[in-house]
């Protein structure tokens, strides 16, 4: 970790989020710095909502896409690497759960 909190190394950061989906999936998203974490969380509380409802309005029924945009926006946001685990497996790449948006799409 750098002087300044930055944590290079993600599958040591101590910025963690878990969160809980339907069907006991649960997820830790790994972040490189408190400020990642702080935007992460804030998106939770604010901002995720309003896109899902968006979506869910232009396709015109309630889509279970929870994961799938938190997985999304965390790529956007961590730029120092892509580290979470999914029910304990670990996840180094966006390309390792891309599968979902597939599912989404069938």
């Amino acid at each position: 970790m750098t002087p300044n909190g930055v944590e290079y190394d993600l599958t040591k950061s101590k910025y963690i989020c878990r969160c809980s989906y339907e069907d006991n999936i649960k997820i830790q998203f790994n972040f490189s710095s408190k400020l990642y974490l702080e935007k992460f969380i804030n998106y939770l509380q604010t901002i995720k909502k309003e896109r899902k409802d968006k979506i869910n309005k232009y396709v015109g029924i309630d889509l279970n896409i929870d994961f799938y945009l938190d997985a999304t926006y965390y790529s956007k946001l961590e730029k120092r690497g892509f580290y979470l685990k999914i029910n304990g497996e670990e996840k180094r790449s966006f390309n390792e759960i891309s599968f979902i948006s597939k599912l989404l799409i069938e």
